[in-house]
């Protein structure tokens, strides 16, 4: 894939504070790991009361029961995919603590039933009835104060600081609290930095004011404390409570190759429910932002297109898919590249450059080479882009120098599909596949040759399975695997509360120090490897097979945290639609379909090395 990719050279697993750490870099105490005076049964019980109140339309005056105390509180009613009511309350002190859930209920209803009441009708109040019937409630209880963050962290510093998604941010000024609990912050898109301004513009009541620099701000005495919570929420109406972790539930490890096709039947699923709805020739759409329903762009670009429809291809042709489903992904996908074949209004041709045909050209080649002949769309799209990848390599220039380095990989994909689509000039093909791959790895830095991964890897692995002859860069696909599972996050990095990014891979040595969807990338290599043995040398009980499965079962385990399931669907516009998709990180709801795509590919090239390892012969007596 041609992302962009800082080097990993010299990174090292970020290591979130231990539990028992009092003290931020800047000498700020942190707060407990969740959990505190709650227990599951009691938060649910919370929950039940203030759902009672919710149906019965009023909060008491004097609740039939003592509410716990809570020193920030958030209420939620949703209704479809908006929010129709919503408050969150901060607690003064011990004596307030005690009211605050009634305080953030009250509040929260009152919004929700000025939005269901309407005209003042004789309908009117079976429309507030069915409306707050038909709502989904969720809560987020703080059972502890909240503890001060030294001014000394600054503005720049909160993003790497404040684990998103498990801590709240409260912003006192004189008199004045304002808070943002973690669930109101992964449902908004709001960073760490982004979430203090905004608390801050709150409080100012002056929007302007949130644009001086952050230390400013501290100095101004706009201070922050840090606090857990605790959350529950509905997922569907009526539905039973759920207590949620970051949003969710923590992903179980991955332990068998039916754990592995559950997966993959779910981020297909998703991939195919992208499918363009109108009768334009649009194909699949854009990156999915699950929280407001809406697809940005309307459209995807080719190349993502092109990769999904080969990732869906790749699904249906994995031993042990459910025949239906693979029949379904299969027509999806060749629907998928038909379209691209038809360049609607406002649409880019893939043909338009060589990564997009490279693309384009390693999905036709799972298909039927007859029935690409047969279908004047299909064959339109493989002449169009065999012109273009034609072009993007040479021997004397090299690689077109429009070809970003990170898109190398690709293109040389494309160049080892071209020799099936001429099988006439197949040796010579090859061969200049051959040598764009060793030129690929000979000009690419190895601080930055991750970045052109797993495309590479997949694509002389390919070239040696077509050739019958060795991985050439074997040598280094190892070193790199090496480098890759340096950076993965493994429970022993990780405390109770950030469990969850186990498997997880720390890519970005600039940016966040927490694993993203960029961490598939070297998935999708590490799951080919393990099936070459070559690269793998073994069976399923010798050589360096069972260490390698067990190192890349736990990243596939980061993959599925990433899929979205069920409880993190009461956040989401449209849970049928978002269900299996690969979001960008466990803070971040957005879905770019490449995410889905690599994701996919990672987990099915995992289940076919699976597959080769169990049909390999075990060594004769005597012999390694």
């Amino acid at each position: 894939m041609p992302t962009e990719q800082p080097a990993p050279g010299g990174v090292q697993p970020s290591v979130a504070p231990a539990a028992d750490e009092s003290t931020t870099p800047a000498g700020s105490p942190r707060p407990a790991e969740p959990g505190g005076v709650f227990t599951p049964s009691e938060a649910l019980a919370v929950f039940g009361t203030i759902r009672g109140w919710v149906d019965a339309g009023r909060v008491p005056d004097e609740p039939d029961v003592t509410m716990p105390v809570s020193w920030v509180a958030t209420v939620v009613l949703r209704q479809g995919g908006q929010i129709v009511g919503r408050d969150t309350a901060v607690a003064g002190d011990a004596a307030e603590a005690s009211g605050i859930l009634q305080r953030a209920a009250t509040r929260a209803l009152r919004r929700a039933v000025s939005r269901f009441e309407g005209e003042p009708d004789a309908l009117r109040p079976e429309r507030i009835r069915r409306g707050l019937a038909e709502s989904r409630l969720s809560i987020e209880l703080a059972p502890q104060p909240a503890v001060p963050v030294s001014g000394d962290v600054g503005l720049t510093n909160l993003d790497e600081w404040v684990r998103p998604g498990i801590e709240g941010m409260l912003v006192r000024h004189g008199s004045g609290a304002a808070a943002m609990t973690p669930g109101l912050m992964l449902a908004t898109d709001r960073t760490p930095s982004g979430a203090y301004v905004a608390l801050v513009a709150e409080l100012a009541d002056d929007p302007a004011i949130a644009l001086n620099p952050g230390d400013e701000l501290f100095a101004k005495g706009y201070a922050l404390s840090l606090f857990n919570v605790v959350q529950v929420a509905q997922i569907e109406p009526g539905g039973s409570p759920l207590m949620l972790h970051r949003g969710g539930k923590i992903a179980g490890p991955v332990a068998s190759a039916a754990d592995l096709r559950a997966l993959a039947d779910a981020i297909a699923g998703h991939i195919m429910a992208r499918a363009w709805p109108g009768v334009e020739r649009n194909g699949l759409r854009g990156d999915l932002d699950p929280v407001a329903g809406r697809f940005d762009p309307a459209v995807a670009p080719p190349f993502a297109q092109a990769f999904a429809a080969e990732s869906l291809l790749r699904y249906a042709d994995t031993a042990g898919i459910d025949a239906a489903m693979a029949q379904r992904a299969r027509s999806a996908a060749e629907a998928t590249l038909a379209s691209l074949a038809v360049v609607e209004p406002a649409e880019r041709a893939p043909w338009g450059d060589a990564i997009s045909s490279a693309a384009c050209l390693v999905a036709l080649s799972r298909l039927d080479k007859l029935g690409i002949e047969r279908s004047d769309e299909l064959r339109a799209l493989r002449d169009n882009c065999l012109r273009q990848v034609d072009a993007a390599y040479n021997s004397k220039a090299g690689f077109d120098p429009m070809i970003p380095e990170t898109a190398r990989g690709v293109v040389c994909r494309g160049l080892v599909a071209m020799a099936g689509f001429r099988p006439w000039d197949r040796e010579a093909l090859l061969g200049r596949a051959d040598e764009a791959i060793r030129t690929a790895f000979r000009e690419t830095p190895r601080a930055h040759l991750l970045g052109l991964m797993p495309d590479l890897g997949w694509a002389d692995i390919e070239l040696s399975r077509m050739t019958g002859g060795e991985v050439k860069s074997a040598a280094a696909l190892r070193d790199l695997r090496e480098t890759v599972l340096g950076l993965k996050l493994r429970a022993s990095d990780l405390i109770a509360v950030d469990r969850d990014l186990q498997g997880g891979l720390v890519l970005d040595a600039e940016g966040s120090p927490l694993p993203t969807w960029q961490s598939l990338r070297p998935t999708g290599l590490l799951a080919a490897m393990l099936g070459d043995g070559q690269l793998t040398p073994g069976t399923i009980g010798t050589g360096e097979v069972r260490d390698q499965l067990i190192q890349l079962l736990d990243l596939l385990r980061f993959v599925k945290q990433l899929a979205a399931e069920e409880r993190l669907c009461h956040m989401y516009a449209d849970p049928d639609l978002a269900i299996g998709g690969v979001r960008v990180s466990l803070w971040d709801q957005h879905m770019p379909l490449a995410a889905s795509a690599i994701g996919l590919a990672s987990v099915c090239e995992t289940l076919d090395s699976i597959d080769r390892i169990a049909n390999r012969q075990p060594a004769a007596a005597g012999r390694p």
